[in-house]
């Protein structure tokens, strides 16, 4: 996993209302 990939996820995660964790499902 990329630092990419970590920051994507921890983004969706403090917005998973939002966008429904949309990238951290895969």
């Amino acid at each position: 996993m990329t630092i990419a990939r970590l920051v994507s996820c921890f983004v969706c995660g403090q917005f998973h209302w939002q966008v429904k964790r949309r990238g951290c499902e895969e």
